[in-house]
């Protein structure tokens, strides 16, 4: 009889256990919900470096995108480089009609606004309360401004008046419309504004940016613009950094984006209060926008009665 040889034992039938490619611990975040499609958007762990998320559309892999995360009122904008996609077959039997698959995509973070919008917050809710003793000649100068913003009789008249309202706090100011799928330059206030490269600049809303975070239901934006190409292309028509603080506020009618306001204060922090007046502002400004609009239907419905 020959020498035994020994040999390993496959243990056939049983599953060995996966290897773990995190290298970050996981955790689940109930009480975070994502933006855009907040509701679509399911988060079902997250690190400091990363998140997986559950979605009924996928997502291209290597492409970067804008999440805007909220907690408790408090809402942190981020840029995810999509590593992975996978789909995922629905629960229920393939019979069922009506029942979608859903796709499941891990997310890793590129860039975090490095500021949170907790203490910049607290001044939205209203007009921050104005000096002891503001100087008479400009204090009725902005009131007459205001009045004129909510009488005025085309879009170009409300524009004009939006920017001299803010052109003493901001260094630069540019008002961007919505022309279709592309974000256009309006009208803009600044020293070392390049009027040719604004009139020639065409984003398109398919195009990775901050427009394309608002135009899904952003609320605003405030912190370092990410260094996307589209914000490139931006910065260049004024000669930015991509290291200065500005604000990004949309301007909404029935929930459609129709223009957004970039406002930043040169190589200053921005402070609240200057959040504080730039939602008063678009707030005035969309008012306007509707009144126009509510008073061309009634003087159609005038003429054609």
């Amino acid at each position: 009889m020959g020498k035994s040889v020994s040999a390993n034992v496959l243990p056939f039938g049983d599953r060995s256990r996966p290897f773990e490619r995190r290298r970050h611990e996981r955790m689940s975040v109930p009480n975070i919900r994502a933006h855009p499609q907040g509701e679509r958007i399911e988060i079902l762990d997250m690190s400091h470096r990363g998140m997986a998320i559950r979605t009924l559309h996928p997502f291209s892999v290597g492409g970067s995108y804008l999440f805007e995360l909220f907690d408790e009122g408090r809402s942190l904008v981020i840029e995810g480089q999509v590593c992975w996609c996978k789909r995922v077959a629905p629960a229920e039997p393939p019979a069922e009609m009506g029942v979608a698959p859903s796709f499941r995509t891990g997310v890793s973070f590129v860039g975090i606004q490095n500021r949170h919008l907790e203490s910049a917050a607290q001044g939205l809710g209203q007009l921050p309360a104005p000096s002891p003793q503001p100087a008479e000649d400009e204090e009725k100068l902005t009131a007459d401004r205001i009045e004129r913003l909510k009488v005025a009789t085309s879009p170009d008249e409300s524009a004009e008046l939006l920017l001299d309202l803010l052109s003493v706090d901001f260094e630069h100011l540019v008002l961007f419309r919505v022309r279709g799928e592309e974000i256009r330059a309006w009208l803009g206030r600044g020293p070392t504004l390049v009027p040719e490269r604004l009139m020639k600049l065409r984003l398109n809303l398919d195009q990775a940016s901050i427009f394309q975070h608002l135009e899904q239901g952003g609320s605003f934006f405030y912190g370092m613009l990410p260094a996307m190409f589209a914000h490139l292309q931006l910065l260049r028509c004024w000669h930015g950094s991509l290291h200065r603080e500005c604000v990004l506020f949309p301007v909404r009618i029935k929930d459609r984006l129709v223009a957004v306001l970039y406002a930043d204060t040169g190589d200053r922090s921005l402070a609240p209060e200057h959040l504080g007046n730039l939602k008063a502002a678009t707030e005035l400004l969309t008012r306007s926008l509707i009144d126009q609009i509510l008073r061309r239907k009634a003087a159609a419905t005038s003429n054609s009665s």
